[in-house]
């Protein structure tokens, strides 16, 4: 079990990098016509993107909260 651990760390340190989960939140932007995907612990914009035309319309549910 520790061989495992520290062959794994030592495999993160030689990478220079390692694989997380991390938490996002997607908003749109009903002005720009965007969704933007941002990363929770860093506040970072990951990914833009152009909303489609049924995500534009939105629905009075939508609306009403």
């Amino acid at each position: 079990m520790v061989q495992a651990n520290v062959r794994q760390a030592s495999n993160t340190y030689r990478q220079g990098w390692e694989l997380r989960d991390v938490e996002c939140v997607e908003t749109k932007d009903m002005n720009r016509g965007t969704l933007c995907v941002v990363r929770q612990d860093t506040g970072e914009t990951v990914r833009t993107r152009k909303l489609s035309q049924s995500e534009m319309q939105g629905s009075l549910l939508d609306d009403a909260a």
